[in-house]
């Protein structure tokens, strides 16, 4: 079985069990994993694991509609 169609199985997940996704990343020579565009490092993406995104936080998307009753 050849990589790609490795990474297009899809399998049954038992009922009540989590589904975790995994991905291969190769190896650098500098020993770092890589992202498979080569962009990032796991380690990068692993960084940002624990912030909380701005949007969160703020009423960016509340509605901006005036309430009739005051």
């Amino acid at each position: 079985m050849t990589d790609s169609n490795e990474r297009n199985m899809t399998t049954e997940t038992p009922v009540g069990q989590l589904k975790i996704a995994s991905a291969k990343a190769p190896i650098t020579p500098q020993n770092e994993r890589r992202t498979q565009n080569g962009k990032f490092t796991l380690a990068q993406l692993r960084q940002t694991d624990g912030l909380i995104p701005l949007q969160s936080g703020t009423n960016q998307f509340d509605s901006q509609k005036v309430s009739k009753y005051k």
